[in-house]
């Protein structure tokens, strides 16, 4: 079996990164003939930290006939789409022949049917644009980087949500990383038929070191959707307790300026490698407070790699992750006072107790790399059996 792979490489080396060169490597590993189709998106960043515009709509406009080329000489049984966003996201496969092949998409966000991605807007889900079937409210709302121009910008390259639904029919099965959110496209018009569940996974860690730790840990986007307001508002009422927000994103000045003067709270950016590993390890627990439909959140998987419980709202598919009173706690209200006595109490539980740390060690291990790839393999052979 022969496959290739499409991704476009973001900026910050992230979640779906990973994932991508991980299926890569262990296929390989087991023989399966593996090429890959990249786009870096650190390639449009200018020597002054620009975005390099040309070379954008150079890339945009060469994606199809570079990657149809890269189909005719691999000859693929499949051609597996990963993340396509902004560059290959019109959507690609329709511009393009595809042969023998077999088209899969791997479904990580909703971009198809929200300029963010968040489904999120003011505090609040929002679907506006996917009700309406068009994308306008997007750009007057100046839902991508709280900008009209930007808004306009993206909007460039998306179709209706209907569209983009009709726009798939060469795509011969999906993949969603969480049953929320292939439940999600497929209430949007997607074939039920087509669409299946696997979950992510991490690097699962034998070592058996426990740690108490010193401070909650908030880990990823420093973004309105992820509630780093909720994090930063129940930190004011627990100043006894350090919290820690390791990330960026198009709302950390905004949030590191607003918080500048707490005692108790430490925006360090972002990391990476051993500085995240340390981090996680210190922590007495992560604090997730999503206000948005998350479509998966890797970052739980890595937290229980460590015996890290998690705080969780449990939206969308972070629900599917955390089981109550043995990983962690999924939240029955996101306001600031319910969320900092939930914080006050679970810190105080810990110290007395490392009862979470054998069961969230126990549960990362059902999220590995190997039963990922079997049931993977088992999607690529039910479609090229077709």
């Amino acid at each position: 079996m022969k496959v290739l792979f499409v991704n476009e490489y973001t900026l910050r080396y992230g979640g779906v990164d990973r994932i991508v060169d991980a299926e890569v490597s262990a296929l390989r590993n087991i023989n399966i003939d593996v090429t890959v189709f990249s786009i870096h998106h650190k390639n449009f960043i200018t020597a002054k930290a620009k975005l390099d515009y040309l070379r954008i709509l150079k890339s945009y406009f060469n994606a199809a006939s570079n990657l149809q080329k890269e189909i005719d000489i691999q000859k693929p049984d499949i051609v597996h789409f990963h993340n396509i966003y902004p560059i290959l996201g019109m959507p690609i496969w329709n511009k393009i022949k595809k042969r023998k092949s077999k088209f899969i998409l791997h479904l990580h966000n909703y971009y198809p049917f929200c300029i963010n991605s968040f489904f999120f807007r003011k505090g609040n889900i929002c679907t506006l644009c996917r009700d309406s079937n068009s994308i306008t409210p997007g750009i007057i709302h100046k839902c991508y980087d709280n900008s009209f121009i930007n808004s306009c910008v993206v909007s460039l390259i998306k179709l209706s949500p209907v569209g983009w639904i009709k726009e798939s029919t060469q795509i011969d099965h999906l993949v969603g990383v969480s049953n929320f959110i292939c439940n999600k496209y497929s209430d949007l018009g997607i074939d039920k038929e087509k669409v299946s569940c696997i979950y992510n996974f991490s690097d699962h860690f034998s070592d058996d070191q426990f740690a108490l730790g010193d401070y909650v840990l908030y880990l990823g986007d420093v973004v309105d959707a992820k509630g780093i307001e909720i994090i930063c508002e129940a930190a004011l009422r627990l100043p006894l307790i350090n919290f820690i927000i390791a990330g960026d994103g198009r709302e950390f000045h905004k949030y590191n300026s607003a918080y500048i003067n707490a005692g108790n709270i430490k925006f360090i950016g972002y990391v990476d490698g051993q500085e995240k590993s340390k981090l996680i390890l210190n922590c007495r627990f992560l604090l997730l407070p999503f206000l948005s439909w998350e479509s998966f959140g890797l970052i739980i998987l890595e937290a229980y790699n460590y015996g890290k419980p998690v705080i969780t709202s449990g939206r969308g598919g972070s629900q599917e992750l955390v089981v109550g009173g043995k990983t962690g706690i999924i939240l029955q209200k996101i306001d600031y006072d319910f969320v900092s006595n939930e914080v006050n109490r679970f810190w105080k539980q810990l110290e007395s107790s490392n009862s979470y740390f054998d069961d969230c060690k126990e549960y990362s291990a059902k999220f590995n790399i190997d039963t990922h790839i079997e049931k993977l393999l088992e999607i690529y052979r039910k479609c090229t059996d077709e």
